[in-house]
């Protein structure tokens, strides 16, 4: 915070108490109200609030931290068993287990990782698994009105409605209608076919949803975080996600670390640099899977393991 925020919060006390004021307080021994008079204002230095908000600042990290490590202790059953960290987590934060375990055992999401925006939707118990996997039917031709869903402007009842009555083949009309056209008189001046009797009511007004935001993970950062990792943390990694794999050591360590490197899996992988991968990472039942199989459960292995990196990046 700078200099200038910090004297904009006195002078907020310092008027918010001015001097020659009268005061009453209540005693708590006779029950009576006294009054006194404040004859100068409260003298507060801009040291006194930076050191405040500093300690403030402090015990919310501190407190976030403690949070995050006990999330963490009471997923690792749920990782241990196969499921994916932020799932786990999602589970433990209280999101509805049916929701996040349908969509964990479902197959669309795999396209997105899992800090994506609707997959997020879900593992925050905003939208069930159905109504997302409905969301992202239309998603691809109709980025605006997925967002829109997404972020509660409109409900995915109305949108598949709009759809279903004669819309989806029309993305700008679409858009048309989420800056607050009339869905009927939209359709007439587009000439399309639509079925009125089927078309939800209008919005009434523009919408304007918030802009989707890929999180963008920064490689560099977490490589650096992990070649100073911790020894517990670490052994934390390896008894989460590496259960039944590689042995704790330096050389496993680095090897792990390649995950980063790009086509650290190449398309071309063989069967058996795979099995290496699946080997190291505890991958059960690596054996009879097929060479796309194993390939996709080594890069899911991969992604939870960023997934633990970032978390304890904080």
């Amino acid at each position: 915070m700078s200099d200038g925020d910090i004297g904009k919060i006195v002078k907020m006390i310092k008027d918010a108490q001015p001097p020659n004021q009268t005061r009453q307080w209540r005693c708590g021994h006779c029950g009576r109200n006294h009054r006194f008079n404040q004859h100068s204002a409260i003298n507060v230095k801009p040291a006194e609030i930076r050191s405040l908000l500093a300690s403030i600042e402090k015990n919310t990290k501190q407190n976030a931290t403690r949070t995050k490590k006990t999330q963490l202790e009471k997923a690792e059953p749920y990782i241990r068993s196969g499921l994916g960290e932020a799932f786990a987590l999602a589970i433990v934060r209280g999101v509805d287990d049916g929701q996040v375990l349908d969509l964990w055992e479902s197959t669309w999401w795999r396209q997105y990782p899992e800090d994506d925006v609707l997959i997020v939707s879900v593992l925050e118990g905003e939208h069930s698994e159905d109504d997302a996997r409905t969301i992202n039917e239309f998603r691809g031709e109709h980025p605006e009105l997925a967002l829109a869903c997404i972020n509660k402007h409109v409900t995915v009842n109305w949108a598949t409605m709009l759809l279903d009555s004669g819309f989806e083949e029309h993305p700008d009309a679409v858009r048309d209608i989420l800056d607050g056209g009339e869905p009927h008189i939209v359709a007439r001046i587009r000439r399309m076919k639509v079925d009125k009797k089927a078309m939800p009511p209008g919005l009434g007004e523009k919408i304007k949803p918030h802009q989707e935001q890929k999180k963008e993970a920064d490689k560099d950062a977490e490589r650096k975080f992990m070649a100073n990792m911790r020894t517990e943390d670490w052994a934390d990694l390896f008894r989460t996600h590496l259960k039944g794999g590689g042995a704790d050591n330096t050389n496993n360590r680095k090897q792990i670390r390649r995950i980063y490197e790009n086509n650290w899996i190449s398309t071309r992988a063989t069967k058996k640099e795979l099995n290496d991968w699946g080997k190291l990472f505890g991958i059960r039942g690596r054996t009879k899977m097929s060479t796309e199989e194993l390939k996709k459960s080594v890069r899911t292995k991969a992604s939870d393991i960023r997934s633990f990196v970032r978390n304890r990046m904080g």
